[in-house]
């Protein structure tokens, strides 16, 4: 959840990702028309064209998505559940119509992401209950509260980071970062819960 809030805090990249949600609609209506040209029997359609059948397999639909976005957006939206290959049972519309729905799936998946963090977002703003020029940081928020719920120290956060790939395992780097961006975010927390508690 972290990973994906960091992603988000960009505004840039929110609106990315929404047009993003766009394509995956675009991409599930064409792949209802197949199908309902299958199940309408059409003369002129070819159910076994070979470059239809692989062109709305998982794969292709992931290549094309990664040629208009960053392939980490593209994985938030979880297209890992698409069908890898209609192939198999071309010719039977309700594979090509959940081939549609996975589809809708995802870009579902993308809308909720950035409506949560937009919300988290909107929260924040409302609890620190100060306007000084500084965009407060979902992601790092989140971090300090679950790091608050499970008792993790700075220095356990720090490392999960690391192995995640989050910021870089060189020493100083590591260190400047448990001090300055974790313990910060963590500090700022509990001073923002202890006012508004009183």
């Amino acid at each position: 959840m972290f990973m994906n809030l960091s992603r988000l805090e960009n505004k840039r990249i929110r609106l990315q990702v929404l047009r993003l949600v766009d394509a995956l609609r675009a991409e599930a209506l064409t792949v209802f028309r197949f199908g309902r040209m299958l199940e309408r029997e059409l003369p002129f359609y070819d159910p076994y064209d070979p470059d239809r059948l692989t062109r709305y397999g998982r794969a292709a639909i992931v290549a094309r998505l990664n040629d208009g976005f960053a392939a980490q957006h593209v994985a938030l939206a979880n297209v890992d559940t698409l069908i890898e290959q209609l192939a198999a049972n071309a010719q039977a519309a309700p594979n090509w119509y959940q081939q549609g729905l996975l589809l809708l799936d995802c870009a579902h998946t993308l809308d909720v992401e950035v409506a949560v963090y937009e919300y988290m977002l909107i929260q924040l703003r409302v609890e620190r209950n100060a306007d000084d020029g500084r965009s407060p940081s979902v992601a790092h928020d989140f971090l300090a509260t679950e790091q608050e719920r499970w008792g993790r120290t700075d220095e356990q956060v720090t490392a999960s980071l690391v192995v995640a790939r989050f910021i870089t395992n060189q020493e100083t780097f590591v260190a400047n970062y448990r001090e300055n961006v974790i313990k910060r975010h963590r500090l700022r927390r509990r001073a923002r819960l202890g006012q508004n508690a009183e």
